[in-house]
């Protein structure tokens, strides 16, 4: 820290505390009408309701006085960006749903009223809505309470929520943020985007969960460069994946791994293996795959492009395996895709995933009489998957069975395609 000073605006006062690296300044002490917001708050009680029978409603209400104090506080707020400061606005904001989360999030959640502590930060995040709609061409910044939500729904294990919370609180920092410091990548310093992309920062509130995942994805490079003899790491891969063209790309990686990592823990004790997991892997696998063929399309377009009579809509993965494995040499004397899928012995990419992935786990495959490596197999099983999930609704045992292994093959396919980039 370098300096304090005192800042008194209208109804607003507070001490302001530089940090460094830091163009947000630190509230402490905030008052507000002369009386200091934290105590404002917390003598408020939430009006919780927990229904413990169908449809298992969870409710949470914020009482009329409190509404009206944090509609006056929002207004003030509102002032300030307008007139006086924009980023001491946003420190404002941040001040006041970090008042409402220790007042009310922390204290159900240590209380181990978890569903309730949801819904008090939904609450919140609701409120500065109303006082928005009420309030047209005005904007609080709410990115606290959604990032706040998020490790709420980590937590429960909605994922869908989380990432739904997550991309909320981006959208809040690209307006908040990008406009008090003209800057519209400032987004991308903030916590919510660096748990997108994984960021190896420990002053991330969630980083506890980014080092997990991130270790994770350490042990497959690993194995991968064990069986390879390469030497791909984790920095290389956060910097292939840092290309602009690959960023919706990585962020559908990164949903479709935890998506994989929740089934994991949810089921480490007692493995599910039925007939409706089956099908709800084989979406969680097409994802994974669309990602490798996302990555092949980007990096190949341009070999594709470059043979006569091709359009860009006729680029599939079958093309990007091929244009890999030809970049590669993997091949040689092979014209196209259609006679690399008909060089393969057994013919694996006309079969089912039940009786085809036994064979590529155990590389008892051929390509012009010739073994396949596995790097070669796990290109030639996630074009199987991406054709097989992405055209069927069909149960395979192997979707519950080997769903690990799936997605460390595909996963490598991943690894392997970012090496191109």
């Amino acid at each position: 820290m370098r300096f304090a000073l005192s800042f008194s605006n209208g109804k607003i006062q507070a001490t302001l505390k530089d940090i460094n690296n830091d163009p947000f300044p630190l509230l402490t002490d905030v008052f507000f009408n002369s009386k200091k917001l934290d105590e404002e708050i917390s003598r408020f009680s939430l009006q919780g309701r927990v229904n413990h029978v169908p449809p298992f409603e969870v409710s949470c209400k914020i009482p009329e006085d409190l509404k009206r104090i944090s509609f006056a506080f929002f207004d003030e707020v509102h002032r300030i960006w307008q007139f006086v400061d924009k980023k001491i606005a946003v420190s404002l904001a941040d001040y006041y749903f970090n008042v409402f989360s220790h007042c009310f999030w922390r204290k159900y959640s240590g209380q181990g009223y978890h569903l309730l502590a949801t819904k008090a930060l939904e609450a919140a995040c609701s409120l500065a809505t109303e006082w928005e709609s009420l309030n047209q061409n005005r904007h609080v910044h709410k990115g606290t309470p959604y990032y706040f939500l998020t490790s709420s729904y980590m937590l429960s294990g909605d994922l869908d929520s989380m990432y739904a919370s997550i991309f909320k609180a981006i959208e809040e920092d690209k307006k908040s943020k990008g406009a008090s410091l003209n800057n519209l990548d400032a987004y991308k310093d903030s916590p919510a985007y660096s748990y997108l992309v994984l960021k190896d920062s420990s002053k991330n509130y969630l980083y506890g969960a980014i080092k997990n995942i991130r270790t994770i994805l350490n042990d497959y490079i690993k194995e991968l460069n064990q069986l390879t003899n390469w030497n791909f790491s984790l920095k290389e891969m956060d910097q292939k994946f840092s290309t602009p063209d690959l960023e919706d790309i990585r962020f559908l990686f990164n949903y479709s791994l935890e998506s994989y990592l929740k089934y994991q823990n949810q089921f480490a004790e007692l493995p599910i293996q039925n007939d409706f997991y089956r099908i709800r892997n084989a979406q969680n696998i097409f994802d994974m795959c669309l990602v490798v063929d996302k990555i092949l399309e980007t990096r190949f377009e341009n070999d594709f492009l470059a043979i006569p009579r091709r359009r860009r809509n006729e680029m599939t993965i079958a093309n990007g395996v091929y244009h890999l494995f030809d970049h590669k040499g993997w091949i040689t004397g092979i014209p196209n895709p259609g006679s690399l899928k008909g060089e393969l012995e057994p013919k694996v990419l006309d079969i089912k995933p039940d009786d085809a992935l036994p064979l590529l786990f155990r590389n008892d495959v051929t390509l012009n009489g010739n073994p396949i490596s596995v790097p070669m197999s796990v290109f030639i099983m996630t074009w199987l998957l991406r054709n097989f999930a992405g055209h069927h609704i069909e149960r395979q045992r192997v979707f519950t069975d080997n769903y690990g292994d799936i997605i460390k093959r595909v996963l490598w396919a991943t690894l392997i395609s970012l090496m191109e980039m």
